[in-house]
């Protein structure tokens, strides 16, 4: 659907995110001045105050709204993780995201030379509409990835890393975190009861990648399966493995290369994965990370109304965005 006058806009702004620090005042007179060009249009903008507040302010805002709302949301991630669990299951909502986190990892999907189409507000506020699918992981829901051992524990020690600014590239800081966790007897020895729809597949697992799209941190894009309005899950079971093997495998399949480590790297495709152990499993939704003695990952097909800027053509992307029917027939390929 696209944009237009008979739409509300509401921008959610974080002024934390990556790219936005000592730009609220500069992002937000940008915005007035566009909406002066279209005085017909309603539009209002929040600044984001305390971790979670953009989750119940877009909640509080489209819930009981009987006009169609479009929802900005400016900042990384965590913003995109709040607004996700903002809008699901509303039907007069759409998403708009702007990529200004130090990571934007589901727009990636678009292609990396599309991400500043991504910037327009005019893009964001005329451009149609594609339904994609939303991941729910037990309460929590996200639009990019679940992960589960390893990979999930690198990711909330490669964030402390962050925060203390090292001179090192991000990508390599979680590389460098997963291969400590895997010495981490409670990680690299974790047994799992799984079960993915209908097929059991308990054992031991190094690692486990449940991905609605292809790529998560900043250059990294393992699940090559994935597209995220196919209605499944892509799932990515790790086996056990040495730190050594670990270190000489993991740029094939952090790379999306999994074939070629057969007999390291599993793939699955299913709609529920339900995942269970004995000791607490560390997992996480869009880097949101959690530790529980259970979880369970369900795709939610077309369960978000997201904008997609002029400028891509959304037929040549690995699926094509159209009927629901016809895309499933796809994903199933």
């Amino acid at each position: 659907m696209r944009g237009g006058a008979e739409i509300k806009h509401f921008f959610v702004i974080n002024p934390l995110a990556h790219k936005i620090k000592g730009r609220v005042g500069a992002i937000s007179e940008s915005i007035h001045a566009f909406f002066k060009e279209h005085p017909d249009m309603r539009y209002d903008i929040h600044v984001t105050r305390w971790e979670r507040d953009a989750l119940g302010v877009i909640r509080r805002y489209a819930t009981g709204a009987e006009e169609l709302l479009r929802i900005h949301v400016m900042g990384g991630s965590d913003s995109l993780f709040e607004a996700v669990n903002g809008i699901v299951g509303l039907p007069n909502a759409h998403l708009a995201v702007y990529p200004y986190g130090s990571e934007n990892s589901f727009l990636r999907y678009f292609g990396n030379d599309k991400l500043h189409l991504f910037t327009s507000i005019r893009s964001q506020v005329f451009s149609d509409t594609i339904t994609v699918d939303a991941l729910r992981c037990g309460h929590h829901h996200g639009i990019a990835y679940g992960l589960v051992g390893l990979e999930a524990a690198a990711n909330k020690d490669r964030q402390k890393t962050l925060d203390q600014k090292t001179i090192f590239p991000d990508d390599f800081i979680y590389i460098w975190s997963g291969a400590k966790k895997a010495f981490s007897n409670w990680i690299a020895g974790q047994e799992y009861q799984i079960r993915l729809d209908d097929e059991t597949l308990d054992g031991v697992y190094l690692s486990m990648l449940i991905a609605n799209s292809p790529a998560y941190g900043k250059n990294l894009a393992p699940a090559a399966d994935a597209h995220p309005n196919d209605g499944f899950l892509d799932i990515y079971l790790m086996n056990k493995m040495s730190r050594f093997k670990f270190l000489t495998t993991s740029r094939n399949y952090l790379s999306g290369r999994y074939q070629k480590l057969d007999g390291v790297v599993s793939h699955y495709r299913c709609k529920k994965i339900s995942i269970a152990s004995e000791t607490p499993m560390c997992f996480s939704v869009d880097g949101q990370v959690f530790f529980e003695h259970s979880i369970e990952y369900e795709a939610l097909p077309y369960a978000i109304d997201f904008v997609c800027p002029g400028g891509i053509d959304v037929d040549k992307l690995p699926r094509i965005y159209g009927r629901p029917d016809a895309v499933v027939r796809e994903g199933l390929h």
